[in-house]
């Protein structure tokens, strides 16, 4: 449970914060991506999923009274199985850059080439993330073929 010591005149304020909906990986998080290398008993997981996360500093740092980052973004990948039905979380640093046409939000390590960027796909072992069984849905089945070439099968083993 979270306590809200926002300012409640500040109306602005509830409009920043919280999650967006889910929505697929944008394309060009794929093409620039890197694809994590598969050892003995690792599965692939492939990105099809994100939720963008705002945070508001508190209630000194908006004021004026310490410094720091008004607002902390933060990127949730969810990433899945080829057979669409398991699936494991990470969290990203986001990049926002302000344009004439909003914003664009992107994870920060995508700008990276080197081990650390952004993988587009992921080795899961079920130790460092533990996959979770999920709803198998045409939105993530079509995000496997159009993002990463890959026909969900409903028949894939291991993490």
């Amino acid at each position: 449970m979270t306590t809200d010591t926002r300012d409640p005149q500040d109306r602005n304020a509830s409009a920043l914060e919280g999650e967006t909906t889910p929505d697929t990986v944008p394309h060009h998080w794929v093409q620039n991506g890197v694809h994590e290398t598969l050892e003995d008993g690792e599965t692939r997981y492939y990105a099809v999923r994100q939720t963008i996360e705002r945070t508001l500093a508190d209630a000194d740092v908006l004021a004026g009274r310490t410094s720091g980052p008004a607002e902390d973004t933060v990127i949730h990948v969810q990433y899945v199985r080829g057979d669409a039905t398991r699936a494991v979380e990470r969290e990203y640093e986001a990049r926002v850059i302000e344009t004439a046409d909003g914003a664009v939000v992107d994870p920060a390590c995508l700008a990276d080439t080197k081990p650390g960027a952004f993988p587009a796909s992921i080795a899961v072992d079920g130790e460092r993330d533990v996959p979770a069984s999920i709803q198998r849905s045409e939105e993530v089945v079509r995000a496997l073929d159009e993002l990463h070439d890959v026909q969900a099968s409903g028949e894939e083993g291991g993490a």
